[in-house]
C-alpha cells in the first residue's frame, strides 16, 4: 500500500498523467522494498529462498523483468531526493 506522504507530494500534471517531479516519474506509482527469489521445485514446493541485495534500504524498486532464458533479473531503483541545508 502506497503511504499517505507518498499520496502528499506535490505532482504535476502532464497529458492526464501525473508527475512526481522530483524524481521524474509517475507520481503514486506503487513499488516494492525488496526482492526475494525461490527456485520452483518439480514437485510445484517453493526451494530455499534468495534475497537480491546491493541496493539501500530506502530503496524502491520497481519494473522488475526477467531476461529471456531466465537467467537474469533487471529492475529500477528509486531513491528519496534528500535535502541537506
Amino acid at each position: 500500500m502506497t503511504p499517505l506522504s507518498e499520496l502528499a507530494k506535490p505532482d504535476k500534471i502532464l497529458a492526464g498523467i501525473r508527475i512526481d517531479p522530483s524524481s521524474n516519474t509517475r507520481s503514486r506509482m506503487s513499488f516494492y522494498t525488496e526482492i526475494k527469489i525461490h527456485l520452483l521445485m518439480d514437485d510445484g514446493t517453493l526451494g530455499p529462498e534468495k534475497v537480491v541485495n546491493g541496493y539501500n534500504d530506502n530503496a524502491k524498486i520497481n519494473f522488475i523483468g526477467w531476461s529471456p532464458d531466465g537467467q537474469h533479473v533487471a529492475f529500477t531503483v528509486r531513491y528519496e531526493d534528500e535535502v541537506i541545508s
